[in-house]
């Protein structure tokens, strides 16, 4: 029969979380969650503000000027992997695994996520206080996409 010796020290370790091709150069800079929140009203605020103008073109100038807002973002998203506000606010979203910059339709969806909840409202809400009272500041958007935001001066 074997017999442990309780004076010895246990030979294995407890496992620990290695995210899979992380690079351990990159630090966890998580985004202020109010840069983020200022992040969303800078894009809103660019969306009304396009509204705004095309509306006084009439019908056609309002729509052409929603068009212009998602071509906008459709190319910072697929130029410099954020949205207009996230690269005026110098923030960066990445895959929360690698700490990677996530691929250009994953970052479509997310952004649409994020309009959904917009207006849904409750869980727009719900998702902010998480991503305020959260550890890494991620949002229910975040944890759904399995995706974090940073400061990208930090990469």
């Amino acid at each position: 029969m074997l017999v442990e010796n309780p004076n010895e020290k246990p030979q294995h370790k407890p496992p620990q979380y290695n995210p899979p091709n992380a690079d351990a150069s990159v630090p966890d800079n998580f985004a202020n969650p109010f840069k983020r929140w200022g992040a969303s009203l800078l894009n809103a605020l660019v969306f009304y503000i396009m509204l705004f103008l095309g509306a006084l073109l009439g019908k056609l100038g309002a729509w052409l000027a929603v068009i212009a807002f998602f071509i906008l973002q459709i190319y910072y998203m697929r130029n410099y992997n954020q949205t207009f506000a996230k690269n005026k606010l110098n923030l960066q979203v990445l895959d929360y695994a690698t700490r990677r910059p996530i691929a250009f339709p994953r970052y479509l969806f997310r952004e649409l996520l994020d309009v959904i909840f917009s207006l849904l409202s409750l869980p727009i809400l719900i998702s902010a206080v998480i991503a305020f009272v959260s550890k890494e500041k991620r949002s229910l958007t975040d944890m759904i996409m399995s995706t974090i935001v940073v400061n990208k001066n930090s990469l």
